[in-house]
């Protein structure tokens, strides 16, 4: 719910701040620390979150807000006029206060640089959890950089909503999430969410997160940590739970720091999600075990949803696709044994031994990465399921 509160004839208010209470927000910074205790912050973008259950508003107009003391802050304006949501998780506050603002442009520029590349992924990650904002990043200004950077910025712009690719282009891996995110719009415009979520918007519950806004969810699946330094090397924070790094399919547990050594982009998928990657051949379903995971496909002709669903369930695991397109879908469920059976009910789907070799109705288990694939073609408006033993 919401409560106003305006006081036209007052230029400051002061509100009680509890020692260990965090707040976000405020509009872009270059700050690596997210919370924003201790600090005074001038800003045209007056929307805070508070760990303690709140969203805080504070009206139109440059505000001043002093985190300073101890117990307290204060809001200084030519007129203090604020509204409170209360959520209490920060996605139900960013919901209730923002799913009716405009979605602004924010334009990412400056000179093709490691000290600018710095600067715009920490300005976007700030601003993704002040405001339903979308980044606008010219890849173009990297056309003549070298090359080292000119990959790494690739692989940071590719991830924005809105890029303008230039003679950089996009990175492989964005070409593979357009089905991704098609449903995180839907998702931005419906509820108010960004594509990108700071660590603390996905895990209020983590105060390390405060200190990596170099880091951030993309969607609910997936941990960034992009490379902005020369470089093949950075520290990683893995948030609580487990994750599996895409590029290697090493699994990790949470709330732990770990380095990284690659030219890729680092990225870590989320256990108990299914994060779709689009293929000229189909959906890949990677799928990673053992929380249950569903994801909604976004079918742009009809506007129908797909659904996709995975969980253990008694003695077997279920995979479920509720297919509203004819299309081929690949399972990657990571981290499992080899199965004893794999189909439904009394059709049994027939093991290969090669990838190249993967059809309908068929499955291939790699024992080094422990992964299983299963290949099915779905029919529009069909029902598929396949149920894996062991």
């Amino acid at each position: 719910h919401r409560d106003l509160h305006s006081f036209p004839t007052r230029r400051s208010s002061d509100l009680e701040a509890p020692a260990g209470e965090r707040f976000y927000g405020l509009g872009p910074s270059t700050d690596q620390e997210l919370n924003l205790r201790g600090k005074p912050v001038d800003t045209i973008f007056p929307f805070l979150i508070s760990t303690a259950g709140y969203g805080g508003y504070f009206g139109a107009g440059r505000v001043h807000l002093d985190f300073t003391p101890a117990d307290r802050y204060r809001v200084q304006a030519p007129r203090v006029d604020y509204y409170f949501y209360y959520g209490p998780t920060p996605k139900e506050i960013f919901q209730e206060g923002m799913a009716q603002a405009g979605r602004s442009l924010m334009p990412l520029t400056g000179p093709a640089s490691w000290e600018t590349l710095r600067d715009e992924l920490l300005e976007a990650v700030h601003m993704a959890i002040s405001q339903p904002s979308l980044p606008f990043f010219d890849l173009g200004a990297y056309g003549n950089a070298p090359d080292e950077l000119k990959q790494r910025a690739r692989q940071i712009g590719s991830l924005l909503s809105v890029a303008a690719p230039g003679s950089v282009g996009l990175s492989p891996f964005r070409k593979q999430l357009t089905s991704f995110f098609d449903i995180y719009e839907i998702e931005m415009r419906d509820h108010g969410h960004p594509i990108w979520h700071a660590l603390p918007f996905q895990f209020p519950d983590d105060p390390e997160c405060a200190h990596h806004a170099d880091e951030f969810m993309l969607g609910d699946e997936m941990l960034i940590a992009p490379i902005y330094e020369s470089g093949t090397k950075r520290r990683v924070y893995l948030p609580q739970g487990r994750w599996t790094r895409l590029e290697t399919n090493e699994e990790f547990a949470g709330r732990q720091t770990i380095e990284v050594d690659t030219r890729a982009l680092p990225v870590f998928a989320r256990n108990g999600t299914i994060v779709p990657l689009d293929s000229d051949g189909g959906i890949g379903l990677h799928y990673f075990p053992k929380l249950g995971g569903e994801f909604f496909v976004l079918e742009k002709d009809t506007g129908e949803y797909t659904q996709v669903h995975a969980a253990p369930a008694l003695d077997i695991m279920r995979l479920e696709i509720e297919s509203k397109k004819e299309r081929d879908y690949q399972w990657v469920v990571h981290h499992v044994e080899r199965p004893t059976a794999v189909g439904f009910e009394e059709q049994t789907y027939r093991p290969v031994t090669a990838l190249a070799d993967l059809a309908d109705r068929t499955w291939l288990y790699d024992a080094t990465q422990k992964n299983l694939m299963v290949k099915v073609r779905v029919k529009a408006g069909a029902d598929n399921v396949v149920n894996v033993a062991w």
